[in-house]
């Protein structure tokens, strides 16, 4: 427990607020004679979203994502930043905010569900509700993204179903993953590398040769920089990576690419 929240502070990667600026954890930490330290909401990936740290101002473009507010006196909040700007924020006495929502507990109640938060989250018909274990779900749409999922939640109130209520999410989630386009993480470094990779780098398709420009994709963290893709036909030719078939689906194929250099090229 602090004996004050003054003593909770943030720094940024190389000291310094800007983009794509990155830095371990613990190299941040050791620089600021930090005790404990925990990485933050990856501000320099976005374009919006507010930045408040150490009670000063550096970005007051709201963003659709929550953000936790940590007051000078210890406290916190949820914020919608539909509804409060941070100017108004720092008046109040924001000391730190971090934008990465959206919120899952909110005075102690669930608030999102994470068993099925896909890409049109906002719309309600896309939900699935945190404790729906009856769910038929093979009629639910298919999911570019389930992630947090709580197992709990599979757990049918008659112990003699749970059984086939977990085989039915996993044969779901395993359709969504067999879907051109999507595939299934290994852990979280696999998921933000590929995130990263998705985000930054820069695709062009010309005459059946496709060219990856990765220049601009941040060091993943870990130095996980293998990334993947997935192709209708085999590809026959790579440059600029080392590739190697990942694995091999109904309607494509996914290779592994390794960069070797800022431009790759395939056909």
């Amino acid at each position: 427990q602090l004996s004050s929240a003054q003593y909770l502070k943030t720094a940024f990667a190389d000291d310094k607020f800007g983009k794509i600026i990155t830095a371990a954890t613990s190299a941040i930490a050791a620089a600021n004679d930090g005790i404990l330290a925990i990485n933050g909401d990856f501000y320099g990936a976005q374009e919006r979203g507010y930045v408040i740290r150490n009670g000063i101002i550096y970005r007051d473009t709201p963003s659709d994502a929550d953000v936790l507010c940590i007051y000078a006196d210890g406290s916190m909040e949820i914020i919608d930043p539909a509804e409060v700007s941070a100017q108004e924020l720092a008046e109040r006495g924001a000391w730190q905010t971090f934008s990465f929502g959206p919120a899952l507990i909110e005075n102690g109640i669930i608030t999102t569900d994470r068993n099925h938060f896909i890409e049109n989250h906002t719309s309600a018909d896309n939900i699935l509700p945190w404790d729906e274990c009856e769910s038929d779900f093979g009629a639910l749409p298919k999911s570019k993204c389930v992630i947090g999922t709580h197992f709990p939640n599979y757990l049918h109130r008659d112990p003699k179903r749970n059984g086939e209520l977990t085989a039915a999410i996993a044969t779901y989630v395993k359709s969504c993953a067999d879907d051109f386009g999507s595939m299934m993480s290994r852990d979280l470094g696999f998921y933000s590398t590929q995130a990263l990779y998705k985000r930054f780098a820069k695709t062009e398709e010309k005459n059946g040769i496709f060219t990856i420009d990765v220049s601009a994709v941040p060091t993943p963290i870990g130095n996980l920089g293998t990334f993947y893709v997935s192709a209708k036909a085999p590809i026959e030719n790579c440059t600029g990576a080392e590739i190697a078939l990942y694995e091999t689906k109904a309607t494509h194929y996914t290779y592994e690419l390794k960069p070797t250099a800022d431009i790759i090229t395939i056909s």
